[in-house]
């Protein structure tokens, strides 16, 4: 029987050396620069305090099988001294790995309630309805590698005729700012 060939590697070696291999490839999103303020938060508020005034493009619009929704946005968090805490978001990334998850300061801060803009007419939902959502109709995605990463949502929908953008608004002042086509089976209940 032979001895088998031992290797100066340990456990610890090798996945410091993954580690090392993944981080190149894994997004980086310290680029990405949002200010959570209270200027931001107050944007937020007033997102909500108007969701229902829509703008006239999405008002007219009509989905042949997705349902049109604005979802409201989360306040940001405060401590009890005053400081404001980001939201925070899960995101999967790709790693050589497979997938994991990295949490980011969430410039979106959308909730699972929504306000329905426009249905298909073979649905039931009615514009103004309030609905809730799966977590997942909302799920964040991220477009390019590394430096060139970009959180977005994939459900996120901008109208053409408001806007050439094709990335999910972070601006709550934004007109287009909260807009969403979602699967009717990603719509858990009315409220």
């Amino acid at each position: 029987m032979r001895d088998k060939k031992k290797t100066s590697l340990s456990i610890n070696d090798i996945v410091q050396e993954n580690k090392s291999n993944t981080s190149k490839d894994a997004p980086n999103f310290e680029h990405i620069s949002f200010t959570f303020d209270e200027e931001f938060d107050n944007k937020l508020t007033e997102y909500n305090k108007n969701i229902t005034n829509f703008h006239e493009a999405y008002k007219t619009t009509q989905p042949l099988h997705k349902v049109l929704c604005r979802v409201y946005a989360a306040p940001l968090s405060k401590t009890p001294g005053g400081m404001i805490i980001p939201n925070q978001a899960p995101i999967q990334v790709q790693t050589k790995s497979g997938v994991g998850t990295q949490w980011i300061d969430d410039p979106f801060s959308f909730t699972t309630k929504a306000v329905v803009v426009a249905s298909p007419t073979h649905n039931s939902l009615e514009q103004g309805d309030l609905v809730v959502l799966t977590m997942d109709a909302l799920q964040k995605q991220v477009m390019g590698q590394g430096q060139e990463a970009e959180p977005f949502i994939a459900n996120s929908f901008i109208h053409p005729d408001v806007s050439t953008d094709v990335t999910t608004p972070s601006d709550p002042s934004n007109d287009n700012y909260g807009y969403f086509l979602i699967d009717p089976f990603k719509i858990i209940t009315k409220i």
